[in-house]
């Protein structure tokens, strides 16, 4: 009997052990497939909200440095429709002055209809908003809505009141199609004097169309919730953050009344334990129950920067990872039942028939059978059937050493070559990701070149002329990835080869080759890609600019071309030795110089004009 309570104890802890390392395997996959999501909802969230910061920095920095006038309401309204026409999550980006005004361009979130809203006189007062077509014309009247003051408006009051960017909360517009988020900056003119605020709204429906397109496991759940304990997005196809209010109008979905169990046993987490909504440098992974079944689930705050108060979510039932488990379990339960018996019964039977001499082989198949190596017996047994069994056991203890020696190898070289699979396939995601994401970018600024050019187009000789620009400026573009695929580095661009195939393919020097040289010097600086498409583009721009009017009797001269490294940063200058701008040149309202503020401004770059007998043009980045 002892023999069998042994054999039992032994199996049963062997059993548990196992079904122990394996609950405990799920529980490290899971916790580090919930992080994996936490993250990659982190990041797009990132992408997502930073458009409307750099609007609002790139919209103050150009009042403070004087490059916009905050008074011109026109001004502003073209400059804000333009910056919608390169974003199309932004919703509206508009601008309060101290008198109360108003300059505000938008989209509406469903036809992408485009519309302006002013108020008269720019100061508090009745503001229009209008539909425009696609150059900014005003089209329709659609609403006046009197004694609007924008400094009443809580965007205006906190941008003020904290001095620095600042979000607002998430609210539903009023049509109900789409919930909005607001950030605002407050604006000063050179002099260091407050002229209003600028602020920049995003629709967050796209959102939910990302945490819908996540794989959760089988049946996981990913959620965004406010520190209201709003509901911004899910991965529920079905279900919507925006439910009428009883009043006719609309109010966002608490995240207690999903329509999914899941996610409201995670909110009574989240108000039972209030410190779950408290940003920590660590994240949260609690296991909980829903209908009897285990869940895991992993909340964390979105870090970006002032905000907006958030936290990120992330559900997944325990029984994805461990149903297939627990059924192998029952299989091998009842294997080991049988096994038990057959032993048992075997061990009776052998007890009877021999009991000491087989004693010393018994410990050596107990040392073998926990993995560790059995001494080798010594066949001196009188017995024959004992000396042949203890040379049988011998020889079969030395082949599975051997055996288990290959087999630990084998095991080693596929988990080698396991990891270097995994890290090749983790590397071709990344450069998806990379090149989804230029082409992304690439084609958004194709657009944004098309429509600025367009709307300068008045006349037939005009579209053909546009057409050749443009057909100029994305070769250049077309450049940069040409240069990629030669390249050995595919996060940067060297800046000399680049440039001069920039310069050679500019259309005004193609016409005059002979008359005008051009000099190209870069050295062995390399750019970010990003910096090298800004850049090229600048060139472009320049050079065509130089060739058209520096030289106006087709008299003979040179462009010069340089980039130098500066501290911090590099100098990208283009001059001539022509007749220079024409008075008021400087100004830069020609589409081409406008063109390349705008570009500087998308590298936080600073362009400038400086005085010389030719064409003397600096940007700064």
């Amino acid at each position: 009997m002892s023999f069998i309570t042994i054999t039992a104890v032994a199996v049963v802890l062997v059993g548990g052990i196992s079904f122990h390392n394996a609950r405990w395997s799920v529980n490290s996959v899971s916790t580090h497939l919930r992080r994996e999501i936490v993250l990659r909802i982190q990041e797009n969230l990132e992408s997502f909200l930073e458009p409307a910061l750099q609007i609002n920095q790139a919209n103050a920095r150009a009042v403070s440095a004087g490059q916009v006038d905050p008074e011109d309401q026109g001004a502003l309204l073209e400059r804000f429709r333009q910056q919608i026409d390169l974003i199309p999550s932004v919703s509206s980006v508009y601008f309060g002055n101290t008198r109360g005004g108003l300059a505000n361009s938008g989209r509406e979130s469903l036809a992408d209809e485009r519309y302006v809203i002013f108020t008269e006189g720019f100061r508090a007062g009745p503001f229009e908003k209008w539909s425009i077509d696609p150059r900014g014309t005003l089209q329709e009247l659609v609403a006046v809505v009197p004694d609007f003051d924008a400094r009443t408006r809580g965007w205006y009051r906190d941008a003020l009141a904290l001095d620095e960017a600042v979000w607002s909360d998430v609210y539903v517009l009023f049509t109900g199609q789409d919930m909005a988020l607001a950030a605002s900056r407050p604006a000063y003119d050179p002099g260091g004097t407050f002229v209003g605020v600028f602020s920049v709204d995003l629709f967050l429906g796209k959102i939910g169309d990302f945490l819908q397109s996540l794989e959760i496991g089988a049946r996981g759940k990913a959620f965004l919730v406010d520190n209201r304990g709003y509901l911004v997005a899910s991965s529920l196809a079905e279900e919507t953050s925006i439910l009428r209010n009883g009043e006719g109008g609309y109010r966002l979905r608490r995240l207690d009344e999903s329509s999914s169990d899941i996610i409201r046993a995670a909110a009574t987490l989240f108000r039972n334990e209030e410190r779950r909504f408290s940003p920590s440098p660590g994240l949260r992974d609690e296991r909980f129950f829903v209908g009897g079944r285990a869940h895991f689930i992993h909340a964390a705050p979105l870090r970006y920067r002032s905000g907006p108060d958030w936290f990120i979510g992330v559900v997944i039932p325990e029984a994805d990872f461990m149903g297939r488990i627990e059924q192998n379990n029952r299989i091998l339960l009842l294997i080991i039942l049988g096994v038990l018996f057959f032993c048992a019964a075997l061990g009776v039977f052998t007890a009877r028939r021999i009991t000491g001499p087989i004693k010393s082989l018994t410990d050596a198949a107990g040392e073998l059978a926990s993995g560790e190596r059995a001494e080798e017996i010594p066949e001196d047994s009188p017995l024959l059937e004992i000396h042949q069994l203890t040379r049988s056991f011998n020889e079969m203890s030395r082949r599975l050493a051997e055996t288990v020696a290959g087999l630990k190898e084998e095991v080693r070289e596929r988990e080698q070559a396991q990891e270097a699979l995994q890290h090749s396939l983790d590397e071709k995601e990344v450069l998806l990701r990379e090149v989804h994401h230029r082409v992304n970018n690439n084609l958004s600024v194709v657009a944004g070149l098309l429509n600025l050019q367009a709307s300068t187009i008045k006349t037939p000789q005009q579209a053909v002329a546009g057409f050749e620009v443009s057909r100029s400026r994305i070769m250049t573009m077309a450049l940069v990835h040409e240069e990629l695929c030669t390249s050995e580095d595919l996060a940067r661009i060297g800046m000399g080869p680049f440039l001069n195939h920039v310069a050679m393919q500019v259309p005004q020097f193609q016409e005059t080759r002979g008359r005008i040289t051009l000099n190209i010097d870069a050295g062995d600086l390399s750019c970010s890609v990003d910096q090298a498409i800004v850049c090229g583009l600048v060139v472009n721009e320049l050079v065509g600019n130089a060739i058209t009017y520096a030289f106006p009797r087709g008299e003979s001269g040179q462009v010069w071309v340089t980039l130098r490294e500066r501290s911090p940063g590099y100098e990208l200058a283009v001059r001539d030795n022509g007749v220079g701008l024409p008075e008021g040149g400087a100004s830069g309202d020609t589409l081409g110089l406008t063109l390349v503020r705008m570009l500087a401004e998308q590298i936080r770059g600073d362009f400038r004009i400086e005085p010389s007998p030719g064409a003397h043009l600096r940007l700064l980045f």
